[in-house]
């Protein structure tokens, strides 16, 4: 089979990624792109994003506005569910948005392989695609939502739904994208057939986009900013409810560590759950890269308070990369190399201020050897350009004799 062209349809955007899911999918096909004509097909609430777009050489974007009547039953289906469930509303009501569909069939047509990302255009593919498939699994759906909407008899059968769209992506395609072992696990045990076709692309980061600042620099990058004197703490996070439920937790540790000042980045800002909080925590919203990268180069250390979700934590990632010290809970380790001691602190949610208590007492040279110890861990094993090249290869492997795919870019 000759992979000249990848079509990816998906829920998440290229362009201007602000949570896991976007951010993967830019940085991932941006990679890819370097040995194929990419094109990734999503669909957009707001109009004004629609069009296409070509943000790398050999991808392009092309984003469909919802209709009027898809975003209508989507909103009605939030109000049902009392969560924002946007990616089940396109499973059930893509139909609504009929240009998605012409478009998809129109990219069917001249396409060597399409990669659903995510598995709720699944059933859009299937109706005007038979060719070479691959699912690429950012969680494990079933799971994901099943925690978000819960199992009440409302909820029923929109999670039977995801469980069907899901098992079907998973036994057409011939590969199956996954971001951790433990994922391959679970959707073996829920489908079967899984482990024998799984492909681990696991979550990353560009390196050469965050710059490493060590305890020296960023003691300095903190005086300037006014924010010496006080233990700075960083969160980061999208509208998404493992993080949601990360905030309450912090709001509560907040109380409990009035010394420490806690900074959320992220859609999750937005969220009900931050319209009250404690003083010391300030919700900082939706930040551009640099500025983003201005408060990661002056806080003194990077949580995580994850206990429920699916695939892996990109935002430990970034915090490794740019050098900041972690605390984590177990959970939030899932799928990655990062280790307890070698690499980061742990701790349960409850022992975070004693935690952060005795990260305020480690000396400079011992935080630097450890963030060091997870910026090279991530540079080895989490570069997107890292990550790119285990899957041009699978796709090398898929093209047999008729055509190797052909890589232009490699790590380095």
């Amino acid at each position: 089979m000759l992979h000249r062209t990848a079509s990816g349809p998906s829920t998440g955007r290229a362009r201007s990624p602000q949570s896991g899911g976007p951010s993967r999918i830019a940085h991932l096909y941006r990679e890819l792109a370097g040995g194929a004509e990419i094109t990734l097909l999503s669909l957009c609430d707001d109009p004004r994003r629609a069009g296409e777009q070509r943000p790398a050489a050999g991808l392009r974007e092309l984003c469909i506005a919802k209709s009027a009547a898809h975003l209508e039953a989507a909103a009605a289906l939030d109000a049902e569910l009392g969560a924002s469930v946007g990616d089940i509303a396109t499973l059930v009501h893509h139909q609504r948005t009929p240009a998605f569909g012409e478009a998809l069939a129109r990219e069917a047509e001249r396409t060597d392989l399409v990669i659903a990302s995510h598995p709720y255009l699944y059933p859009a593919i299937a109706a005007v695609y038979d060719g070479p498939l691959w699912y690429e699994a950012h969680n494990v759906e079933y799971d994901m939502k099943r925690a978000v909407i819960g199992s009440s008899a409302a909820a029923a059968p929109y999670l039977a739904h995801v469980r069907e769209v899901e098992a079907a992506a998973c036994a057409r395609a011939q590969r199956v994208l996954v971001c951790s072992q433990d994922d391959v696990q679970r959707l073996d045990r829920l489908y079967g057939g899984v482990a024998d076709k799984a492909l681990l692309a696991a979550n990353g980061v560009d390196t050469r986009a965050i710059a490493y600042t060590g305890p020296a620099e960023r003691a300095r990058r903190k005086a300037r900013l006014g924010l010496d004197g006080r233990l700075v703490a960083l969160f980061i996070g999208s509208w998404h409810q493992p993080n949601i439920e990360a905030v309450a937790e912090l709001k509560r540790i907040a109380a409990d560590c009035a010394d420490v000042d806690f900074l959320v980045a992220g859609s999750v800002c937005d969220h009900a759950e931050l319209r009250s909080h404690p003083s010391n925590l300030h919700p900082l919203g939706v930040l551009a890269d640099a500025e983003l990268g201005v408060v990661a180069a002056a806080a003194d250390v990077a949580l995580n308070l994850a206990r429920s979700g699916s695939g892996t934590n990109l935002k430990m990632l970034h915090y490794a990369a740019a050098g900041l010290p972690i605390l984590s809970t177990g959970f939030g380790l899932r799928g990655l190399a990062l280790r307890p001691l070698e690499h980061l602190w742990q701790a349960e949610t409850h022992a975070f201020p004693a935690a952060l208590r005795a990260l305020r007492e480690t000396d400079a040279a011992a935080l630097g050897a450890m963030t060091e110890r997870a910026r090279l861990l991530v540079e080895q094993r989490y570069d997107w350009r890292v990550i790119a090249a285990g899957v041009c290869a699978a796709l090398e492997q898929d093209a047999g004799s008729g055509c190797a795919w052909h890589r232009s870019r490699t790590p380095g």
